[in-house]
């Protein structure tokens, strides 16, 4: 707020010229002097655990394939 005051709200409702939370306080579009906007938003989330999984079989396939490898050329020196 224009005075130094912070508020946490869920909005209710938009007015012309006020946001209401929905405990009722009323926000005055002009004493609000920044606003920050959080959601959540399944498809990152979705996409974030997509690509983490997807990472994790890269990089077991190419451990597993390192060993394979390494147990092969083992043989062939033998």
């Amino acid at each position: 707020m224009r005075d130094g005051t912070r508020a946490r709200i869920r909005v209710a409702a938009r007015d012309a010229d006020a946001l209401v939370a929905d405990d009722g306080r009323r926000f005055s579009r002009g004493d609000i002097s920044e606003m920050r906007v959080r959601r959540f938003s399944p498809a990152k989330t979705i996409g974030l655990a997509l690509g983490i999984a997807a990472l994790t079989v890269v990089v077991v396939a190419v451990l597993v394939a390192s060993s394979l490898d390494d147990m092969f050329s083992d043989q062939e020196r033998l």
